[in-house]
């Protein structure tokens, strides 16, 4: 009969959480964009990153149509830390990064030393709705 008790308490507990309704609202419907570009000079690289993201993001938003909400004005873009993404390297080693990293509302950017150009860089953002 003590064991009833508890058992009880637990059950009545467990079924509350799984009456309990999602925490939908909260979640939102994203996708990570990434651009690299290179130049001979930081600014040009980190300024064609970002011109290519802004490009990249326009693009699919008006493939992805009306229906899917993505070409409202309801959908919200924001900077999100990208990987790099080299042209001839593996990854890129800490000492090759060209700081600071430059962050806007719309985008992150990290650039590097190139193997071949002297900077490249890698601009992010996150487009939810």
């Amino acid at each position: 009969m003590h064991l009833m008790a508890p058992v009880a308490i637990i059950g009545v507990a467990c079924a509350f959480c799984m009456a309990a309704p999602p925490l939908r609202s909260a979640e939102k419907d994203c996708h990570e964009f990434a651009v690299t570009a290179d130049s001979d000079t930081k600014e040009k690289a980190l300024e064609r990153a970002q011109m290519g993201l802004e490009s990249t993001i326009a693009k699919w938003r008006f493939e992805q149509g009306w229906r899917s909400g993505w070409r409202s004005e309801k959908v919200s873009i924001e900077a999100h830390q990208p990987e790099p993404e080299p042209y001839w390297r593996f990854r890129v080693r800490p000492e090759l990064f060209l700081k600071p990293d430059v962050e806007t509302d719309t985008s992150y950017t990290v650039c590097w030393e190139g193997v071949i150009s002297k900077a490249v860089c890698t601009s992010g953002a996150k487009v939810c709705k």
